[in-house]
This record gives structure tokens, C-alpha cells and sequence, in this order.
């Protein structure tokens, strides 16, 4: 295993950190790159396990700003049988307030936005559309197809589908 800090030809000439395994590929072989959390106690809910911040300077001064981040944050109280964890992205707006857009939860859940819809399976038989906020009118959960290229619509144009298909033979 390589660990390096600088542009190297594994890197494309690109200055960064490479994290490079020559051991050989197969399924589970790569370079990996772990963030851990270890106090000496069990991960608990709502604690964070790790993050990577995507950042740059927003003055001439240095000033680092971050712009997004992605954060692994526990589910649950972790034991032996149960280390839910989910995944959240958060970007930046105004003067460095950031705010989550998106999470993907450890049961398979996807939400976006604040008070957005939550995308997720149905006791593994489907998708529901879940609206988390305040229930009002013009509100639910709800499900748009659309099409937007910048151009207007013409005639014959499609706005979407919503196909519903099944296999027609055995193969």
C-alpha cells in the first residue's frame, strides 16, 4: 500500500493524496481510505463516525471556507448486532451557512430537502413517496415527471412517461 502526498503518474500528474494498492485487483482490493471514530466506547445515535469537507478560499486573505460536506452519522446505538448508519450531503448557501439536502438512510430511505419528500422501499414491494412536513393544502407526498432542456415544448414533444412493464416469457 502507497500513501502519497503529491502528483505522482498514479495521480494523473494531479497534486493530491493517492492512496494506491498494488496487491493485485479483485473484488474486494483497492485503495481504501478509512475515517474512524474510536473513544473506546460504542458509536451512539446521532453520533458522527466521520466527514469529508470539500473547501477553498473566499478571500484573498486565506479565509477558508467549506462549500460541502458528506458525513457518516450513526442510526442507532451501535452494539454486536446493529451499526445502522446513514449518509448525509450538505451544501453551502449565503455566507457559509450550511444546511443537508440530501441523506440516505440505513434502512434504504433517500431524503431530500427540508421538509421534502422521502423516497424510500415499501416493505421491499415498492417506492413511497413520503412529504415529512407539515400537512396542509398542497401538500403530500407526490410524484412529478418533467422535462426542462431550456427550450420550450413543441408539438409532439413528450413531458414524461410512466411505463408499466412485465417480463413476456421466461428468458
Amino acid at each position: 500500500l502507497t500513501v502519497t502526498k503529491s502528483a505522482t503518474e498514479d495521480s494523473g500528474g494531479t497534486p493530491g493524496v493517492v492512496v494506491l494498492n498494488t496487491s493485485g485487483s479483485a473484488p474486494l482490493a483497492g485503495g481504501i481510505m478509512r475515517l474512524a471514530s474510536n473513544d473506546g466506547a460504542a458509536m451512539a445515535e446521532e453520533h458522527r463516525l466521520g466527514v469529508v469537507e470539500f473547501a477553498g478560499a473566499e478571500d484573498a486573505s486565506n479565509t477558508i471556507t467549506v462549500g460541502a460536506r458528506i458525513e457518516a452519522i450513526c442510526d442507532v446505538n451501535w452494539s454486536a448486532i446493529d451499526n445502522g448508519t446513514s449518509l448525509a450531503f450538505f451544501t453551502t448557501s449565503g455566507n457559509a451557512l450550511q444546511s443537508e439536502k440530501m441523506i440516505l438512510t440505513a434502512s434504504g430511505s433517500l431524503g431530500i430537502g427540508s421538509g421534502e419528500p422521502t423516497v424510500g422501499t415499501t416493505n421491499n414491494v415498492g417506492v413511497e413517496i413520503q412529504n415529512a412536513g407539515t400537512s396542509a393544502a398542497g401538500a403530500g407526498g407526490a410524484l412529478r415527471i418533467s422535462c426542462n432542456d431550456g427550450g420550450a415544448m413543441a408539438n409532439g414533444h413528450r413531458l414524461g412517461v410512466l411505463e408499466f412493464a412485465g417480463a413476456e416469457d421466461g428468458s
